[in-house]
């Protein structure tokens, strides 16, 4: 029996460069001109301060059998309290200048800081996130013969999530009566705290053919958490919906380990084939609302396969690969007010083909040990994301590592070139403030690096 419990408390402070939002932002004039006549507009400096504290307890405890045994048994239970305090004040100076007085809290909404805001916060966030979830799990795994083990699994889950607090907006008449903005408390009242329950199931059949080669098929499933949108308005084909639901995963998938050639060659692989449900999406869409929200977006498919090898081509020289390939699409796009890419799109951040390939040449002289390594990286074509209006084609690229060094007893020394053709491979891009930006993989680095084992 094994339990095993934690508490972390962490808090998080820190301030951006808002300026950005001046160029979308369509209160903008009204926060910073002397509005409605807007002959006078200060400066769009803008910025935030930002506070998180994220407070969380968990417990698990288990059991299991003799691992020995022809049968063999996991279960327990699980519990998880996270507590999510999110605070942001926006901070427009010339606000002062147009004549914006101090901006208070919404009365009757969640506060978890109470004070008056400090001149020149025209509009603030203050949520409070709260998650707690418990679950009960197990595993049964049983030999059928000496080389066939047959495994089955489920996780029984129950979270019930909860938002509440506000969004205050600034004005320029003094005093907590005055204060505007969207309380969300009563937005979401009889919406929040919600219940995801459901359980998943596993299964796996695995069968050592050989003692050096080993196959197995596995049925999985799988999901991520829902949650609220604090700009929730309905829940209607044309409303920022109040809560976006979990989506899910089922997993088909056939696969082999093997040692071959006296254990020389590692040879890893499976091919698979993936069902996804009610796919979350985050959009950023100045047409529907001022800020993101969550929406569930359709279903998917992704077939595809991979595969790992390693192979000590001699005693000194070992050449290494992995390669994936996907084949992925949206199969099904339901009624919602954001603009979906068509049926048959792929999904996000999924390349048909990535892969790398790669040796490492080591040999010893004298007391010293001397390698050299080289690695090429390839990376297809993706798209951004599901959301039309956003979605972005990010062109593939290569990517060539060397490295070079020398080792002795508990040190080692090497220099290292990445990227050594210097490609600007693209990792995502956007315009959330109608300023595209791309952000590229980092340029050709050169330096030299010296590790000690102690």
């Amino acid at each position: 029996m094994i339990y095993a419990g934690s508490y972390t408390e962490r808090t998080f402070v820190g301030q951006t460069d808002y300026t950005g939002y001046a160029n979308v932002g369509p209160f903008i004039p009204y926060y910073i001109c002397n509005y409605p006549v807007v002959s006078f507009c200060g400066s769009p400096s803008l910025t935030t301060d930002s506070f998180f504290n994220t407070e969380r307890i968990t417990h698990e405890a288990r059991v299991a059998t003799d691992s020995s045994r022809r049968w063999r048994l996991i279960g327990g239970v699980f519990y998880d309290d996270l507590d999510t305090t999110e605070r942001t004040n926006f901070i427009y100076p010339a606000s002062v200048d147009v004549g914006f007085q101090p901006n208070f809290p919404i009365p009757d909404a969640f506060a978890s800081d109470p004070n008056v805001r400090d001149p020149g916060v025209t509009f603030f966030n203050d949520f409070l996130r709260t998650r707690e979830e418990f679950s009960v799990f197990g595993e049964f795994a049983f030999d059928l013969t000496d080389t066939v083990t047959a495994t089955l699994g489920l996780r029984n889950y129950s979270i019930d999530i909860g938002l509440t607090g506000q969004s205050s907006f600034g004005s320029r008449f003094p005093g907590p009566e005055s204060a505007g903005g969207q309380n969300v408390d009563a937005n979401l009242e009889g919406q929040t705290p919600a219940n995801l329950s459901d359980t998943i199931f596993k299964g796996n059949l695995s069968w050592d053919v050989t003692d050096n080669i080993l196959l197995y098929a596995t049925y999985s499933e799988g999901f991520r958490g829902g949650g609220f949108n604090r700009n929730g308005t309905g829940s209607g084909p044309t409303d920022v919906p109040f809560f976006f639901d979990t989506d899910d995963v089922v997993n088909y998938e056939l696969g082999w380990k093997s040692q071959l050639f006296d254990n020389t060659l590692r040879f890893n692989g499976a091919v698979f084939f993936v069902e996804f449900s009610d796919l979350q999406q985050g959009v950023l869409d100045f047409s529907i609302s001022n800020v993101s929200f969550f929406d569930n977006v359709g279903s998917a498919e992704t077939t595809g396969f991979e595969f790992e090898t390693e192979w000590a081509a001699t005693d000194e020289l070992t050449l290494f690969g992995s390669f994936t390939y996907l084949d992925s699409e949206l199969t099904e796009i339901p009624e919602t007010l954001v603009n979906i890419a068509p049926i048959g799109s792929d999904l996000p951040f999924a390349p048909e083909a990535q892969g790398v390939a790669g040796g490492r040449y080591s040999t010893d002289w004298g007391d010293y040990t001397l390698f050299g390594q080289g690695i090429l990286k390839y990376t297809d074509v993706r798209f951004t994301t599901l959301n039309a209006g956003a979605r972005t084609k990010l062109g593939n690229y290569f990517e060539a590592d060397l490295a070079a060094g020398v080792a002795r007893d508990n040190w080692t020394a090497t220099l290292f070139a990445d990227n050594v053709t210097n490609e600007i491979g693209e990792v995502t891009a956007g315009a959330p403030d109608n300023i595209f930006r791309g952000s590229p993989t980092r340029p050709r680095t050169i330096g030299a690096r010296l590790s000690f084992d102690y």
